[in-house]
């Protein structure tokens, strides 16, 4: 719809009316549908919430092209519309205090979205495309008050503020789609970076644990063979704890005698 507009204003194709008309009425027209476009988005996602997320994601992205398509046929019979009729409606009036009294529709559509629908969509779905698309309907705004108020002729002031706004309010959700991007691309990224420190601590641990077991063997080992020994120690009186003695059972069934003292 844009993209009509623009051809109009440049008067690239032949138009059935007066070109003053159909920029005015075109431009009017696009906003309507960017609005209707923006509500209905997110709406989608509104009603049902969660049910339908899950809804949307059954059906696809064939869903997606199919409602994009649906609104891309209204934007070519809008043009269609406006382009092959002489009889448009005068769309300007430079005297009055409503300059382009049309632009009232996509205002108030914006400022029903703005109060309502964004602020619930943003916070049943936080993120920073959808801060991003309710800090858009600013320039949006801003955009329709100069139409509405102050552009009382085409190519004046107020037309061209108008227009760079509205490049404005394109650009801001595309920021915040590309900072989600960002976003999950660096949690994603530092998932990776705990995972494999994790596989890392469990690679150390099972070589801790190998090594206690190893070392385990080696104690119980020890521990049979200080069984095996006899202690005894001598009934002299002269005898201390340095004498005792301890003789290893190597016979069969043999055993150690004990010593005298003197």
């Amino acid at each position: 719809m844009d993209g009509f507009h623009a051809l109009g204003a440049g008067g690239i194709f032949q138009l059935e009316g007066p070109q003053n008309n159909f920029v005015a009425h075109s431009w009017t027209l696009s906003r309507v549908l960017n609005a209707v476009f923006l509500g209905l988005s997110a709406l989608v996602f509104l009603v049902g919430k969660k049910e339908a997320d899950q809804e949307l994601k059954k059906r696809g992205v064939g869903f997606l092209l199919v409602v994009a398509g649906g609104f891309c046929v209204a934007g070519l019979l809008a043009v269609k519309f406006i382009a092959f009729r002489p009889d448009l409606p005068q769309a300007i009036y430079p005297e009055a205090l409503l300059k382009r009294p049309y632009e009232l529709i996509p205002l108030g559509i914006y400022l029903v979205i703005g109060a309502y629908i964004f602020p619930s969509f943003a916070k049943w779905h936080p993120s920073r495309l959808s801060n991003a698309l309710w800090v858009s309907l600013i320039p949006c705004f801003a955009a329709e008050m100069h139409m509405t108020f102050g552009s009382g002729a085409m190519y004046d002031t107020h037309f061209y503020i108008a227009h760079v706004l509205k490049i404005a309010a394109y650009f801001i959700p595309l920021h915040g789609l590309r900072q989600d991007y960002m976003d999950t691309y660096r949690l994603e990224s530092e998932g990776k970076k705990a995972l494999a420190n994790e596989l890392l601590m469990k690679e150390e641990a099972m070589e801790a644990l190998n090594h206690d077991r190893k070392l385990l063997s080696v104690i119980i080992g020890h521990s049979a063979q200080a069984i095996s020994c006899l202690l005894y120690t001598s009934p002299s009186p002269r005898d201390h704890l340095s004498y005792l003695v301890c003789r290893l059972l190597l016979e069969k069934g043999g055993g150690g005698g004990g010593g005298g003292g003197g």
